[in-house]
């Protein structure tokens, strides 16, 4: 299957549904147009897509390093890149190196550290969508550098490819056509692409794996020594 850019995804999509008119942008609600439900389609697979691959533990094509981050003395928080979805790791460079322990509830940060006295910090919190709040205060700039997850780069007709088009087209194809199944009330069909996506999605999830962990036995190997 060859569909190396978002036209071509989008024609490829028209094609299988066989409909020339889900390729038309709406004009209905002019003179503001809506994107074609092919585009639409394609919008909501990859939210579907991000989903279940972040319910799955996350992809390592979604995960990022990003030495630019540093703290501000008397300030207790720093922003997230742009895309962040969620945080695998953060430490500080700045000598010693040092990885900062990760707490699931702000509340449990500022009980195990109460004291408002500025230092380095030892730990953190996300809260909401992209902000880090310290605790001990940061007493001065420490340098950072944070691993984390972040969303799919959305197709578009300036950004014509990402890494779900080139390493898992399969996946997109499944879920855009579940979503255009949903579309046009074809659920027959819409139970068959979403077994194909469920199938395309575990095949990567599982090359991901094999490729960052390497290939683990299917039967366990027991050695029993006999007397």
């Amino acid at each position: 299957m060859s569909i190396e850019n978002y036209n071509e995804l989008q024609a490829h999509l028209a094609d299988t549904i066989n409909r020339t008119d889900l390729s038309d942008a709406v004009t209905t609600f002019s003179p503001t147009a809506l994107d074609s439900q092919i585009k639409r389609a394609i919008a909501q697979a990859e939210q579907r897509i991000q989903n279940n691959i972040m319910s799955k533990g996350g992809i390592s094509h979604m995960e990022k390093v990003d030495d630019t981050l540093n703290t501000t003395g008397g300030t207790e928080s720093v922003t997230m890149p742009t895309g962040f979805l969620a945080l695998r790791s953060m430490a500080i460079t700045t000598n010693p190196y040092t990885v900062l322990q990760g707490y699931g509830d702000i509340n449990s940060l500022f009980n195990t550290f109460p004291s408002t006295t500025q230092s380095k910090p030892q730990a953190y919190s996300i809260v909401g969508t992209n902000k880090a709040f310290f605790r001990p205060i940061p007493d001065a700039s420490y340098d950072l550098r944070i691993i984390y997850y972040e969303s799919i780069p959305a197709l578009s007709a300036s950004n014509t490819s990402n890494w779900v088009l080139e390493n898992a087209i399969g996946v997109y194809v499944g879920a855009s056509m579940v979503e255009l199944c949903l579309y046009v009330q074809d659920y027959n069909a819409t139970q068959i692409w979403e077994s194909f996506y469920d199938a395309q999605l575990a095949d990567l999830m599982r090359d991901d794996r094999v490729t960052r962990f390497g290939v683990v036995p299917t039967r366990a190997s027991v050695q029993v020594a006999i007397a």
